[in-house]
């Protein structure tokens, strides 16, 4: 076991956008509780939520395992809240920027893809994780 501690890797105003979006959804579907370290929310290929999973009504889900490896977790969010806050992990996978705007009620613009670091830019990974 890894004692390494946790570093941020953002790198672009979308991934501090999906964050916020993802945070507001949660507080939406799950409530404002602290107690909540961890989420998935499962969609379909529409974006649709089909299940959500949180610590506090699935204490039994393995939500550091492997599930998003399962062919029924094509697409999701996940958000980890690590060590109380100070750090925020945020995954998604299989999701189109138009979806991801829709279902988190986003607006990217062009510039939201342009790296704070260096202005390279790159496409909306349909695929991505973030530490925060």
């Amino acid at each position: 076991m890894s004692n390494a501690v946790p570093k941020s890797n953002v790198k672009y105003p979308f991934e501090v956008k999906v964050l916020e979006g993802l945070e507001k959804l949660g507080a939406d579907l799950f409530g404002t509780s602290s107690d909540i370290s961890a989420f998935v929310i499962q969609l379909n290929d529409n974006a649709q939520i089909l299940n959500t999973f949180d610590t506090i009504r699935h204490p039994d889900f393995n939500f550091w395992g492997d599930w998003d490896e399962d062919e029924s977790f094509k697409s999701f969010l996940f958000l980890d809240v690590i060590e109380h806050g100070e750090y925020i992990f945020i995954k998604w996978q299989g999701i189109t920027q138009e979806n991801i705007e829709k279902l988190l009620e986003l607006k990217f613009i062009d510039k939201d893809f342009v790296s704070v670091a260096n202005d390279n830019s790159i496409a909306f990974p349909m695929t991505h994780n973030v530490m925060f």
